[in-house]
């Protein structure tokens, strides 16, 4: 089985394994491309985190400078 950094893509595929739900190769396939996608979306979440942050920030800003302007 793959290396996978993170944890629950990891416990996903073993899951799935250990359940016979990976029963051929393509279904295995599949079961390798959802664990990579949840790894993938694991790193983006903090970087989107981050994003969302700023976004509030910027917005409460914008709010604060339309109230001035009132």
């Amino acid at each position: 089985m793959a290396e996978f950094r993170n944890s629950a893509a990891r416990a996903t595929v073993q899951r799935w394994h250990a359940s016979a739900v990976v029963n051929s190769s393509e279904e295995l396939l599949d079961a390798f491309t959802l664990a990579n996608w949840m790894q993938v979306r694991s790193a983006q979440r903090g970087n989107r985190r981050s994003l969302d942050d700023r976004l509030v920030e910027e917005g409460t800003e914008a709010e604060k400078r339309g109230s001035e302007v009132a």
